[in-house]
C-alpha cells in the first residue's frame, strides 16, 4: 500500500490501523473522564452559586472564619475545594478541546488507512 510518500506492507498496515484503534479509545476514554470531571465541579460551583443567591450568611461559611453571633451552615469539604479550584474548569474544557481536535485528526488517519 502506498500512504503518503512511502510504501507499507501489510503487516504494518495492520498495525498501523491497531495503533489507531487503541489511541481512538484511549481518546475517547479520557473525553469520558473530563467530561466526568467538569460535570462534577460544575455540579458543586452550581451548589456553591445558588446558597450565594439565596443565604449567604448561613451558608458560605468555613471555620476559618467568625461566626458573629449567627446561625452558619460550614460549607461541604468538597464545595469549599471546588470554589478554591475553580480555574480548573479553564484546564479542563481547554482539556477536552485538544482531545477533540485529536479525534479529528485520528478520523483522518483512519480513512487514510481505510478504516471509515
Amino acid at each position: 500500500m502506498f500512504l503518503g510518500e512511502c510504501f507499507m506492507s501489510a503487516d504494518e498496515k495492520d498495525q498501523q490501523r491497531k495503533d489507531v484503534y487503541w489511541e481512538d479509545h484511549e481518546v475517547n476514554e479520557e473525553i469520558g473522564r473530563q467530561l466526568v470531571k467538569a460535570k462534577t465541579l460544575g455540579e458543586r460551583i452550581s451548589k456553591f452559586g445558588n446558597w450565594l443567591q439565596k443565604n449567604p450568611a448561613l451558608n458560605i461559611y468555613h471555620h476559618e472564619q467568625e461566626q458573629h453571633g449567627c446561625r452558619t451552615e460550614a460549607l461541604p469539604p468538597e464545595i469549599h475545594q471546588a470554589m478554591k479550584d475553580w480555574e480548573e474548569s479553564f484546564a479542563i474544557a481547554d482539556k477536552l478541546r485538544q482531545l477533540q481536535r485529536r479525534l479529528v485528526e485520528l478520523k483522518d488517519r483512519k480513512s487514510t488507512l481505510g478504516m471509515i
